[in-house]
């Protein structure tokens, strides 16, 4: 990615920062119809397939009033770190790895961020949610850039029962109990494969980003993919909150495997990467680890 592109992506998705970052009354002003229809859908108990622009100007499609999806029709992003953390890692030419990608919404932008030269391994084990996906990058699948993998990132091979929470709470489907959700779901069986196993039959020969949101499984995943980090030395950007979940290891743990394998861990902020100091417990956030032969591409980018 060149730095002029570099460069206008930023600022679009500092403006869209602001946007959010607005009054409420500014943003009621500012577009009324985008800041009422999700509330007006979950008062009425009722979801919409609507179409949502990015901050860079492209259109897909999000499920409103599930939040991932509020955010994105709202105010074009979701997620300001990760967010900050693909603008900072990915290059043109990279191979980009989304697991848990939802709609799509960060494997579209790294389809921006690397270009027709990169490639995007979006991975969606949950039925309903990867056929929106798959709709989502159906252009950049077409054009060969991106690919869609059905199976669930683990550490063994087995079936899982996730739970889907349906259309409204998408983004909150899991193998583990719901975070905040008093609603039990809908049982869903889902194959689930060490990562590194679905890796080789991919026969990708590079991993440069790897983003993982797996509803409380992230550690499970590297587990899974720890000949793949060792081979390829990706960036990983993971998500990270204890909620006191049976079966679900503190988050810190993520940090105490990552560290000794020769990572050094991020947190994102308006004024660019700082260094992160491991903490006892955490709140919702998301971190960055970079190799440390890595460190001079990430410090040599504007991340701001």
């Amino acid at each position: 990615m060149s730095r002029s592109l570099s460069g206008e992506l930023a600022e679009a998705f500092e403006a869209a920062v602001a946007r959010r970052n607005a009054s409420r009354i500014q943003r009621l002003v500012a577009d009324p119809l985008r800041a009422v229809t999700p509330a007006f859908l979950r008062w009425l108990g009722r979801v919409k397939e609507v179409p949502a622009q990015t901050f860079w100007g492209e259109t897909m499609r999000v499920v409103v009033p599930e939040p991932v999806s509020a955010m994105i029709y709202r105010f074009g992003y979701y997620d300001e770190n990760v967010c900050r953390f693909l603008l900072a890692a990915l290059h043109e030419g990279n191979t980009f790895v989304d697991i848990g990608a939802h709609f799509g919404f960060f494997s579209k932008l790294a389809v921006r961020l690397i270009g027709g030269s990169g490639h995007v391994v979006a991975f969606e084990p949950m039925p309903r949610t990867r056929s929106l996906l798959s709709a989502n990058l159906s252009g950049s699948i077409g054009a060969g850039c991106a690919s869609v993998v059905e199976y669930a990132a683990f550490d063994e091979e087995k079936t899982l029962e996730f739970r889907d929470y349906g259309d409204a709470h998408s983004s909150f489907n899991s193998a583990f109990v719901g975070r905040g959700l008093e609603r039990t779901g809908i049982p869903v069986d889902v194959r689930a494969r060490r990562f590194d196993d679905i890796w080789n039959e991919l026969g990708h020969q590079r991993i440069d980003v790897m983003k993982i949101d797996a509803e409380s499984a992230e550690l499970r995943v590297l587990i899974g993919a720890e000949q793949s980090l060792a081979k390829y030395k990706p960036v990983v950007i993971a998500e990270f909150g204890d909620f006191d979940l049976p079966n679900v290891p503190a988050s810190r743990s993520i940090v105490e495997w990552l560290l000794p394998r020769g990572y050094v861990a991020f947190e994102a902020s308006k004024s660019g990467l700082r260094p992160h100091q491991t903490q006892v417990r955490y709140g919702y956030t998301n971190l960055m680890f970079v190799p440390r032969d890595k460190l001079g591409l990430i410090d040599a980018r504007d991340s701001h």
